[in-house]
């Protein structure tokens, strides 16, 4: 054999040697940094690459749903090999982590099921007017992945007259239910317009004067606004404070013209439109009849309150000539 020959051969050796390790490599069952279940059990397929035939060999309980932890690398292999895993390896991992999947059910979720069980069972109003208080504070629950019904109310019990409640609540956890008491208070409540700052009397009402504030209904006298429909633009009667519950009666059509001011008369004759300077005999609203004083002519006149300190005479197609005289 010459030498040539020698080195291809030395060549060809070396390289069947290295792909029979890198694919003994390949296969050699590796041990995951991070693992997510679905189940309550934790297998050599879930944990490693290359599991080979014990891929569903179980060899942990899974943490709760929704929940993870961490197990030592040492601890994984040594239950792994027992298991059969013979050839397993950290790859120079120092632990794995665990985590379980699951189908969480929120804080406002559980409390929209409460309101729909509590408003289908003792007829005390639609989801959104009832409110809830409870005497701890609510956590998030954890239903199996694909439960068809994560959460249901099995049974609730209240008392009308302080509104306080009981509820046996059952989570779909797959193998098994997880039952939950929750207690508190639920009332039916009712939201009506209130003031959003303190106003005076005569002072007009804009949209950003009013917002909606949930009372209890059982508590709701008389007939309270439960919108601002009517009120914008109109005058508070009297000064009122914030936040208290508003009726009709509260408001008033805003005085545009006070007794003893200087007013603009608007006479209209055709397409002619004359003005004179008046003074209001006494307060007027918008469209109202009211008495004014001409200035010139020293008579007094019947006028509309068209606006903020004017008003306008009707009718005066007999006087024309009288009225050009008047305010010339």
């Amino acid at each position: 054999m010459n030498r040539a020959m020698l080195i291809r051969t030395t060549v060809l050796v070396i390289g069947l040697a290295v792909l029979w390790t890198s694919a003994r490599a390949a296969d050699t069952p590796t041990l995951k940094a991070k693992v997510t279940v679905n189940t309550e059990i934790v297998t050599i397929g879930d944990l490693f690459q290359n599991p080979g035939s014990l891929a569903d060999t179980p060899l942990y309980r899974a943490p709760d749903l929704g929940h993870s932890g961490s197990v030592p690398a040492n601890v994984v292999l040594d239950a792994a090999r027992a298991a059969g895993l013979r050839q397993a390896n950290a790859s120079g991992l120092n632990s794995v982590r665990v985590h379980r999947n699951s189908l969480e059910v929120s804080s406002s979720e559980i409390e929209q099921t409460i309101k729909t069980e509590l408003s289908k069972r003792f007829d005390i109003g639609d989801n959104e007017d009832i409110q809830i208080t409870y005497t701890r504070p609510i956590e998030p629950l954890h239903a199996a992945p694909g439960a068809h019904i994560p959460l249901r109310v099995s049974s609730i019990a209240t008392t009308a007259v302080t509104g306080r409640f009981e509820a046996l609540l059952l989570v779909d956890q797959g193998s098994r239910t997880q039952r939950v008491r929750l207690r508190g208070r639920a009332i039916a409540v009712v939201r009506l317009a209130v003031l959003r700052r303190p106003m005076t009397r005569g002072e007009i009402v804009t949209k950003i004067d009013v917002v909606l504030k949930a009372f209890p209904r059982r508590r709701v006298r008389g007939a309270p606004l439960q919108s601002a429909d009517g009120i914008i633009g109109m005058a508070v009667k009297r000064s009122m404070r914030a936040g208290s519950a508003l009726t009709a009666s509260d408001f008033t059509t805003p005085v545009l013209v006070s007794r003893g001011t200087a007013v603009t008369i608007e006479y209209r004759i055709g397409g002619l439109a004359i003005t004179a300077i008046g003074k209001a005999m006494a307060d007027g609203s918008k469209d109202q009849l009211i008495t004014v004083l001409n200035e010139r002519s020293k008579r007094s006149i019947q006028a509309t309150v068209i606006g903020h300190n004017r008003v306008r005479v009707d009718g005066i197609s007999k006087r024309i000539a009288t009225l050009k005289r008047t305010i010339q």
